[in-house]
């Protein structure tokens, strides 16, 4: 990881494990400083893997983001892949 980077979770955690439990352990073993030199987003994972029909393209993607301008970053990168669209929330 460097300086700039956004770390994206994809993942069904309960709520704040980003930033209870990742966060720390970024910032513990790149040397750098949460929402200063690297960012962090999490977008909870609203599939069923054995569902065919409501594949990941097809549902709504919820971007919550550690900051509102990489939120916008994120949420245009994953309005390019996912046709049923994005909500961008205001924090993770």
């Amino acid at each position: 990881m460097k300086r700039g980077d956004t770390v994206i979770y994809e993942s069904a955690v309960y709520p704040g494990v980003t930033k209870d439990e990742c966060m720390p352990v970024l910032e513990r073993v790149s040397g750098l400083k949460f929402n200063e030199d690297f960012f962090v987003r999490y977008s909870p994972k609203r599939i069923n893997p054995g569902d065919k029909e409501h594949t990941v393209e097809k549902i709504k993607k919820v971007i919550p983001s550690s900051t509102p301008e990489i939120g916008v970053k994120v949420d245009a990168l994953y309005s390019s892949m996912i046709t049923a669209g994005t909500h961008l929330a205001p924090t993770i």
